[in-house]
């Protein structure tokens, strides 16, 4: 159990905070061919000795995210083109990013009329946040030994949290445990200790959604329940009290003045807005979309920033482990194939494998009379890309040294999904 442990704290502590995308949402259909998909790559599959160490185990993860990553990229271009105008995606821009980033979410040939618009944030929208009191970190808990509960209510549920004390628990200890209790249990809050590392420490318990819901002034409360020790450890922690209420988001949209519960909204069903700070005043961000030749541009060069992505993983850990690059290989052989067709288009291939972009050769060849040809080849690349990188995501198994033992009795097996998924294709939690 050791190596699957390790396995999924390197995911956890990796991947978790990693934003999805629409394109991590699928139907049930899907999600049931993923699992049949890789029924039947088991199904045959030979019985392998597989190394497993530390840097191994965090290789198959690693390659598989990259690998999801190129496929989201692809999805993002196909969505809803066809293959001469998977690459003319729109792309939203904001003339001042640190304050108000975007992107467009409407289809590619979506015309709702509205181009560009202008935001002024006057204030973010904000969490609740309570603040437990500060107390001696290292400094034996003047808590009883017991078990101490409390309520916690958010939204429309309700919880009971109980823990216990022993007599050689420490104020650090206690706050600790609560932490793990409130992050486990994964009720839209989050708990971090201030002061970990300092004399004084205390437990900070913020809502992940922020603004006010139904003119409800607190995103949850905190109180005492039946429990006799209730009221003792609430007064001794502090955490029942409120250090900041949560608060709507306030802008002017073309001038007019709007509220919203959070920072992140969508205007026109084209454009998804997030704001990141407080603008200056009568200093509006504008939002607008790119011209069709440098929208061209951009979606090539994600592409190959995905591509390019994957190889650099691959050289990573070749620098520390003996791993057949097999993975790195298949993708340099993708580029190979393309060559003599992607130099006239602005993609160099350089001596790793990689590509570099020649924007203005890029720009030349989508914009000049034959440039359904060019075309062709991008979405080419894209789909040999996409698939390559499907293979990988799947069963990324494949690309780890291993030490063949047997094969199995052909015509004679059963299915057997957790081969890979014990260290791999378990870990999809990207798909919902």
């Amino acid at each position: 159990m050791g190596g699957i442990q390790q396995t999924y704290n390197y995911y956890m502590s990796n991947y978790t905070s990693t934003q999805l995308t629409r394109y991590d949402t699928h139907k049930k259909s899907e999600l049931r061919n993923i699992c049949n998909i890789i029924k039947k790559l088991n199904k045959e599959s030979p019985l392998y000795k597989v190394d497993l160490s530390k840097d191994m185990q965090r290789y198959v993860i690693d390659l598989k995210e990259s690998a999801r990553n190129i496929k989201n990229v692809v999805s993002a271009l196909s969505d809803g083109a066809d293959d001469i105008n998977c690459f003319q995606r729109k792309v939203a821009i904001s003339s001042q990013d640190d304050i108000v980033s975007t992107k467009y979410i409407g289809d590619y040939d979506q015309e709702d009329g509205i181009t560009s618009f202008e935001i002024e944030v006057k204030q973010l929208a904000t969490p609740q946040i309570n603040l437990g009191n500060f107390l001696p970190s290292n400094q034996t808990t003047q808590l009883k030994p017991g078990t101490y509960s409390f309520d916690l209510n958010t939204g429309n549920m309700g919880f009971e949290f109980q823990f216990g004390v022993n007599e050689k628990d420490t104020n650090i200890s206690i706050q600790r445990k609560l932490a793990s209790l409130i992050n486990d249990s994964n009720i839209g809050l989050t708990a971090n200790i201030l002061g970990e590392h300092g004399d004084q420490s205390s437990l900070e318990i913020k809502s992940v959604n922020t603004g006010i819901i139904n003119n409800n002034p607190t995103i949850f409360t905190i109180s005492k329940n039946s429990n006799p020790n209730s009221d003792t450890a609430l007064s001794y922690l502090g955490i029942d009290e409120i250090n900041q209420y949560p608060e709507n988001s306030s802008f002017l949209l073309n001038g007019m003045e709007k509220f919203s519960y959070s920072n992140t909204f969508t205007v026109g069903k084209s454009f998804e807005v997030t704001m990141k700070g407080i603008s200056e005043e009568d200093n509006p961000a504008t939002i607008s979309l790119k011209a069709d030749a440098d929208t061209i541009a951009d979606n090539v060069q994600e592409l190959v920033e995905a591509y390019n992505s994957s190889l650099m993983l691959t050289n990573e850990y070749a620098s520390v482990t003996s791993y057949i690059n097999k993975f790195q290989n298949e993708m340099e052989n993708v580029t190979k194939d393309f060559s003599n067709q992607f130099e006239p288009i602005g993609l160099m291939i350089q001596k790793d494998g990689s590509i570099l972009v020649d924007k203005q050769l890029l720009l030349n060849a989508v914009t000049e009379e034959d440039a359904k040809e060019n075309f062709s080849v991008l979405k080419d690349f894209k789909n040999v890309v996409n698939t390559k990188a499907n293979k990988a995501m799947l069963d990324p198994m494949q690309y780890v040294n291993k030490t063949l033992i047997t094969y199995k009795n052909p015509g004679k097996t059963f299915a057997d999904p957790y081969v890979t998924s014990i260290y791999s294709g378990m870990l999809f939690n990207g798909y919902c």
